[in-house]
């Protein structure tokens, strides 16, 4: 028994380390990184619809590789009726609602050895291919707008990530952050002017944020160790993340945009991680392994307590974000 659950716990360490690898100073302070001025193009492709039902309550997304490979689901807020939305027998993941709760774009490799982006209306179940480029193209956000769409990708064979933008009525997609650094896991603030990110400039990776069109940047954390995950919580006025504080097993914290305020929500063994707030902003979702070694989802309060587990399986369940 103990022998089944040492080789658990080790499987589950390796998936940490891949998923944080994977594409997909004490000062703080304001830095420079030109934006890069070349756009990349892709033509969007009308892919076969595909059928979904769901009711009118509102929904939480989430991905797990409950059957095998990573798949996109969704279910109540409270953890019910969960019911998978994909079925493509790929690594398809990282799924972001649109500001009206009518769309949702995603990552997938159904159709590439690399991940792209696609996007799938709600109301019918049609999916369109956003990108097809040489490297993979991960971790979208849509902006409140609706109108672009901002992701990490790869402009060469280097492991690194810069930050593009996609913008939906043009096509045009535009380098925002050059991958002199990995930059990765963007996020659009509630009213578009701001995109927070994780980045290792200083060595660990930090979360920075800038303007929406890129140039100017500034750190909001500048500790000794990992912080990742940026999500801004609705009305703007927070970010939580994730960070290795203590040892190898990441907790959930939380600051205010400015970068003050930074307040550690969880101190478990287990391992806390991919924060996003509830539509109100009163609630933290994140995934954790506390109850067993699987991944499942969490809810508590926006300033931390008691964790509730919403959802339990064998497969590791990740990323629940919820409706508008």
């Amino acid at each position: 028994m103990m022998k089944s659950f040492i080789i658990k716990y080790f499987l589950l360490l390796v998936f940490i380390i891949f998923f944080c690898l994977s594409g997909c100073s004490n000062n703080k302070g304001s830095k420079h990184l030109s934006p890069i001025p070349t756009p990349r193009f892709s033509t969007p492709s009308q892919l076969p619809a595909e059928a979904i039902k769901i009711d009118t309550d509102k929904k939480i997304l989430f991905y797990s590789d409950r059957t095998g490979h990573m798949e996109i689901y969704i279910m109540n807020l409270n953890g019910t009726k969960p019911q998978q939305l994909t079925s493509y027998n790929a690594y398809t993941r990282s799924p972001d609602w649109s500001a009206d709760g009518k769309r949702i774009v995603f990552e997938s490799t159904k159709d590439s050895p690399t991940f792209e982006l696609y996007i799938m209306d709600m109301d019918t179940g049609e999916v369109t291919r956003l990108t097809d480029n040489e490297y993979d193209d991960c971790s979208p956000s849509w902006a409140p707008d609706g109108t672009s769409i901002v992701f990490m990708s790869k402009s060469g064979s280097s492991e690194r990530y810069g930050i593009f933008t996609k913008n939906l009525q043009t096509g045009i997609e535009q380098q925002l952050l050059e991958d002199a650094y990995d930059n990765r896991n963007p996020d659009y603030s509630p009213d578009g002017t701001k995109i927070a990110f994780e980045s290792n400039w200083n060595g660990n990776y930090d979360i920075y944020i800038m303007n929406s069109t890129g140039g100017e940047v500034k750190a909001l954390t500048t500790n000794t160790f990992d912080e990742r995950g940026p999500c801004w919580s609705p009305d703007g006025n927070k970010i939580a993340y994730w960070g290795f504080e203590e040892s190898s097993n990441p907790d959930i914290y939380i600051m205010r945009s400015d970068g003050t305020g930074q307040t550690r929500l969880t101190n478990d063994p287990a391992y806390d991680f991919l924060p996003s707030w509830s539509i109100d902003g009163k609630k933290l979702f994140f995934s954790s392994n506390r109850k067993n070694s699987t991944m499942d989802i969490y809810v508590m309060d926006a300033n931390g307590g008691e964790a509730i587990q919403l959802i339990d399986n064998d497969g590791a369940d990740l990323g629940a974000t919820s409706q508008p």
